[in-house]
């Protein structure tokens, strides 16, 4: 039970922290997700990635390059490899990309302890409380070719599991490691302004005709595990622009978490129970939102008939210029590429088979030097058509 002065504590640190820590999400190097009243989430992305840039290469004193095996050519200053020279004639210079930051922490370990939540007014969090159990889901999302290697960015998701649900319209306030935030963070539970991670939905939309308006509810937490909800979740569709109800339904188990026939190889890619939602009969166009009690809201969607015309047209631009064969110019595009299927000079076939490189069963071969080793003078005949895939 707490006392007066507990509660009292508690509200000052609450208030300043409230004053001090608020601003937008987008400008805070975390985000911040509830799930459902129960679970919070919180994600990170580090190191930080800064990407390599092309600038025209102006000489220096100590400038000295190194060609590789593969033919490329590194600038080397001072001792140090900055990057690459590119361009026929090889005045060009693309630079490294970096890696600021990282959290060394992240690999010492963390307990419930590391996390305690707090609310001034909601009696179940006035002492601080820790969650019961945390889960943590790590997964590469970006990376640059620094001097040191490969420098890749890890996104960490921690979700902390509470034993009471929050109160709608209350204000906690989150303490996390530093690792994480160097400040507290202050909330207010307001689901409508955080969609649940775990109601996922088209990012596009959907056509009012459609037959497959669906939605899906799972949670896969890391190293925490599949958490189960309970079947037969009520749901309704909300009309965004007059948050009016328009449909509602119950919720579907579609897949357990130990199922294992979503391939040939008996595996579950998704780790959890999947619950899927219907809503065909909703075809008006429109903008909407999907609840799900006892879970939250997701994000906003869109019904309307010309939902296909972006994709279609971003999809026929990618056949276009990935197209080989023809040349690239204006009223189409303003890329101007020539038709790779005239060369300058001619290209030479190579007696090299494809097991004798490196992409065959011999390592350590490098693919551009067994093909000129084993070249001839026999030209190679062009033949237009066909993609390219890189």
């Amino acid at each position: 039970m707490a006392t007066g002065f507990q509660i009292l504590i508690s509200a000052f640190v609450f208030l300043f922290f409230s004053l001090s820590t608020i601003k937008a999400q987008s400008d805070r190097p975390y985000t911040l997700s509830i799930i459902t009243p129960k679970i919070l989430s919180i994600t990170i992305t580090s190191p930080e990635l800064n990407y390599g840039r092309l600038t025209r290469h102006l000489v220096k004193p100590n400038d000295k390059t190194e060609i590789d095996k593969q033919g490329n050519t590194w600038l080397l200053r001072n001792g140090n490899k900055v990057g690459t020279l590119v361009g026929n004639e090889r005045k060009f210079l693309y630079h490294f990309g970096h890696s600021t930051g990282g959290h060394s922490a992240l690999s010492k370990g963390y307990d419930t302890n590391d996390f305690a939540l707090t609310s001034a007014n909601d009696p179940n969090y006035q002492i601080h409380v820790p969650p019961e159990q945390i889960g943590r889901k790590s997964r590469p999302v970006d990376s640059v070719w620094s001097a040191e290697g490969l420098a890749v960015a890890v996104e960490h998701t921690f979700y902390l599991f509470f034993e009471e649900p929050l109160t709608e319209d209350e204000h906690y306030i989150l303490e996390v490691p530093s690792f994480i935030h160097q400040e507290l963070i202050s909330f207010t539970y307001a689901p409508q302004d955080y969609p649940s991670s775990a109601i996922h939905l088209s990012q596009l939309g959907f056509a009012p005709d459609s037959q497959a308006k669906s939605a899906y509810l799972s949670l896969w937490a890391g190293d925490a595990g599949s958490h189960s909800f309970p079947r037969n979740l009520r749901f309704h569709i909300f009309d965004q622009s007059s948050n009016t109800e328009v449909f509602s339904g119950t919720s579907q188990l579609k897949k357990p978490a130990l199922a294992i026939d979503e391939d040939a190889y008996g595996i579950n890619y998704t780790g959890a129970d999947v619950h899927s939602v219907t809503f065909n009969s909703v075809t008006t166009p429109g903008t909407y939102y999907l609840v799900i009690e006892g879970v939250g809201r997701s994000h906003s969607f869109t019904i309307a008939d010309t939902i296909w015309e972006e994709p279609l047209y971003h999809g026929l631009r990618i056949f276009y210029h990935q197209r080989n064969g023809i040349a690239l110019a204006p009223p189409y595009t303003d890329f101007i590429r020539p038709d790779s299927t005239e060369p300058d000079a001619p290209i030479l076939q190579s007696g090299a088979r494809l097991m004798d490189t490196g992409n065959g069963f011999i390592e350590g071969l490098d693919n551009f030097s067994t093909l000129l080793a084993e070249k001839t003078d026999k030209p190679f005949p062009i033949t237009p058509g066909g993609y390219f895939d890189a």
